[in-house]
Order: C-alpha cells, then structure tokens, then sequence
C-alpha cells in the first residue's frame, strides 16, 4: 500500500469526515466537490465501506478518494482507540490525517463537538468566511501540518527508536506542542475573534490517544513500534460547518 500513499499524498489537500445521513451534509460535500475540482480529498476506508453506493459518483478523484494505511502496523492506533469509545470513523480519520500530512475537514456538528473534547487550543470566527478567505485559510490550515509535522513526529520516533518513552517526556513533548499552536494561531488573525464558533481545532495524537487509553498503556503501545510515529502528529481540524 505504501505505492499507492505515495501516488497519492503530494496532491491530498484535506481528510475530510461527514455523516451522509445528516442534514446539510450533502450540501456541504457539493461545497467541497467545486473547490476541490482539481485537487483530491481523502476520505477513511470505514465512511467509505459504509456508503459506498452514495459516494460512488464523488470518488475515483472527484474530488475524494479512499484511504489507504502505507503501513499495517499503523492500524493499531484507530483500533485502540475504538475499543476505548472514540467512534470508528473519527478515529480514523484523525489517524489517516496524521499519517497523510493533511488537515482534517469536518462537515457536520456531531463531529465539531467531539473534537473540541480533544482540542489542545482553537481559532475562533465571529462570521461567515467569503470565498476568498476560505481559499486562502484552508492552505494556511494545509501548513498548519506541515511545519508542526517533521519536528514533533520525529520527536516522538526518536523517543521509539532509542526507549526513551516515560511520562516526564511525553509532558515535555506536549508543552512543545502546545508552544508550536500557540504561534500557528496567529496564521489566522485575518478571520480570528475572542468569542465565536469553532473555526480551527487543534488534535494533538499523543496527547488524545494517551488520554483515551491512559499514559502507561499508551507507552507500553508504542513501544518499539516507530511506525506508530507517523500517526501521532498535531491535526488542525477545520470546521467546515
């Protein structure tokens, strides 16, 4: 599968998790579908499997595509992480966004209020976004990623690859991150207010998955597992609404 990552990662703008079934989702999709109209978006494989027959005329890069895990061993974090109540489909696609370097699109408040539960910070918006302003703050959220990304996730996979892993560390490891989306909320001082509706969540992995599972579980979980690392990255979440 690791062919078909490559093929496909340069070109990903957004991991994208909907509920099909919801009001307005549809609406939304379509929203996307005229942005995106020569970029792809990823969607996890569980939303895909479940609505197929719905989806089938928007995949195959129109815009979306299914997801595939480059490595097996990655699996392991989603899993976990069901198994410990957080849904299916969010957990993957928290996993997938880490791994495939990309923001997460949420369309849908079921999941806006799920993710503010994991949220390390925000930004907030006091208005509706025109045109324009969601062009150019959907590529800053597409940096977001990028720069937090090499620093962190090595960070943590050095920590793997050497037995490092204990909890003063893994505090270290987040304070860090929490300096790094501290500075990455100034992107958007263009659309950013004190009061307001959730525009960008921030997911830190290690910090969720630990939670989830507890510190010593999620330890003893990654330990000589560096793949893992690669899943444990600082997701910007934008609410698409």
């Amino acid at each position: 599968m690791f062919s078909y990552y490559a093929a496909i990662v340069k070109n990903l703008r957004g991991v994208v998790i909907f509920d099909p079934e919801a009001s307005g989702s549809w609406d939304k999709v379509k929203w996307l579908v005229k942005k995106f109209r020569y970029r792809n978006l990823g969607l996890p494989p569980v939303i895909v499997e479940k609505y197929r027959e719905k989806l089938s005329k928007y995949l195959g890069g129109s815009p979306f595509i299914e997801l595939a895990y480059p490595i097996a061993e990655v699996k392991i974090l989603p899993a976990v992480m069901k198994e410990h109540g957080v849904p299916d489909e969010l957990a993957e696609a928290l996993v997938l966004a880490s791994v495939y370097i990309s923001p997460l699109l949420v369309i849908g408040e079921k999941y806006v209020k799920l993710l503010e539960q994991y949220s390390i910070d925000k930004v907030l918006v006091c208005r509706e976004l025109n045109d324009n302003e969601w062009k150019l703050h959907l590529r800053i959220a597409d940096y977001s990623i990028l720069d937090m990304y090499k620093e962190r996730v090595f960070e943590i996979l050095n920590a793997i690859e050497n037995n490092m892993l204990n909890q003063e560390l893994l505090r270290n490891i987040s304070e860090k991150r929490r300096d790094d989306v501290a500075k990455d909320k100034k992107r958007y001082w263009r659309i950013t207010c004190d009061h307001g509706k959730p525009f960008i969540l921030y997911i830190d992995m290690i910090d969720v998955v630990a939670k989830t599972i507890g510190v010593e579980k999620f330890i003893e979980l990654i330990r000589n597992k560096k793949e893992l690392a690669a899943g444990l990255s600082v997701v910007p979440a934008v609410n698409l609404g």
